[in-house]
């Protein structure tokens, strides 16, 4: 799907839901850069399997390795970026159930759920949960089929995202229903 016009979100906005930015070539799919210098796809499907194939390569190929939730965030989502580092770090740690300092295994539930979490933290969960599943399937499956991993058939399996959707709305509601009770004690 599409989402150049769609959003004001800059990853779905530039269908580019990790924010990946290239750092000395373009990547082969990619239609543009933006302002500040993110990758810009004609796809969603094609930004989430650059996403993935970035994400594997930091992992398993680069040198040295970002095999770990701390190394990996210390790079691909750096302080110096605007980004909360701690929270990024707990977040994915949270949601592949992996700690912080630990391997990050290649098997493709560890990636897909690493990937989600990424989507998740880069656009907000509810932007993520607008990316049609059909995106998400073609994306990964081109990055998975080309580390030689077994493809993947829905992109929510085994992850908390639909659990951490409902957990906000709730805590929303919560606290509006408490303000609600606040201002009419008040006014009696």
């Amino acid at each position: 799907m599409d989402f150049r016009n769609k959003s004001n979100v800059r990853g779905m906005r530039n269908n580019n839901a990790g924010n990946l930015r290239p750092a000395k070539m373009l990547y082969q799919k990619q239609i543009g850069l933006d302002s500040a210098g993110h990758a810009i796809f004609a796809d969603m499907s094609d930004g989430l399997e650059y996403m993935l194939k970035d994400l594997i390569y930091k992992i398993s190929e680069r040198t040295p390795k970002l095999d770990t939730i701390s190394k990996f965030v210390s790079v691909y989502a750096p302080s110096s970026d605007g980004n909360n580092e701690a929270a990024y770090r707990k977040f994915l740690s949270a949601e592949t159930g992996l700690k912080e300092n630990q391997t990050i295994p290649l098997n493709t539930a560890t990636l897909t759920k690493f990937a989600n979490a990424i989507v998740a933290m880069e656009v907000g969960a509810i932007n993520a949960d607008k990316i049609p599943n059909e995106d998400y399937l073609k994306g990964y499956n081109v990055a998975l089929n080309k580390y030689s991993l077994p493809p993947v058939k829905d992109k929510g399996a085994g992850t908390n995202n639909g659990l951490f959707i409902v957990s906000a709305l709730a805590f929303a509601a919560f606290t509006y229903l408490v303000k609600r009770f606040k201002s009419r004690s008040r006014n009696v």
